[in-house]
């Protein structure tokens, strides 16, 4: 079984939605659990944070554990998912624990998918704005996410634990996958195929 682990409340049905997109014969916990991860700490200090759901997710029969957290300022998405993998390692080696890093957070994969913002159209608008910045270079390059999404956002400001859930329920998941490297990292390690179309699929 693969658990998940989440450092926002407000990510939990969100990752929640993503996992109930994929493929039902993987062994994936539905739900994933949170822990309050600080990206900017220590790596150290961040596996210590996730050490008590880890040990749930454990006991609970999972071999394997993957932990979603945003990069933050920080300069380079791989060098942190690898000193993060070390320290978990000696923290926990006897468990498969893999982190995936948000580039740079959540906000990120919500403007990955555009059309899924407009099957929103009472909540979102100026579709364009969105199409036109992660054609630059995809989402995870957007550096302001949230400013976008606050400018799209119709009568009331993006609400960070409101509208994720909402969604990612009309994303799909593999156009998401396209656009962002970090969504895809986190789908190919929850055992997902991203990118692929059904026919090619079957």
């Amino acid at each position: 079984m693969i658990g998940v682990v989440v450092e926002g409340i407000g990510e939990i049905e969100t990752v929640r939605a993503y996992i109930s997109k994929i493929d039902q014969s993987l062994k994936i916990f539905g739900r994933p659990l949170y822990a309050d991860l600080q990206p900017k700490a220590n790596p150290k200090v961040i596996v210590a944070a996730a050490r008590n759901v880890i040990n749930q997710l454990r006991r609970r029969g999972a071999t394997k554990v993957v932990v979603i957290i945003d990069l933050e300022d920080r300069p380079c998405p791989v060098r942190f998912a690898s000193e993060l993998k070390e320290a978990f390692c000696s923290a926990h080696p006897d468990l498969l624990i893999t982190p995936v890093v948000k580039h740079h957070c959540l906000e990120n994969w919500m403007i990955g998918d555009p059309d899924a913002l407009r099957k929103m159209q009472k909540r979102f608008n100026k579709f364009e704005s969105i199409e036109n910045a992660i054609k630059r270079g995809g989402a995870d390059m957007v550096k302001d996410p949230l400013k976008l999404l606050d400018s799209c956002a119709i009568k009331t400001s993006f609400h960070k634990t409101m509208d994720p859930p909402r969604i990612a329920a009309h994303q799909d998941i593999d156009k998401l996958s396209i656009s962002s490297r970090s969504f895809k990292k986190f789908l190919c390690e929850i055992g997902h195929s991203p990118c692929l179309s059904k026919k090619d699929k079957n």
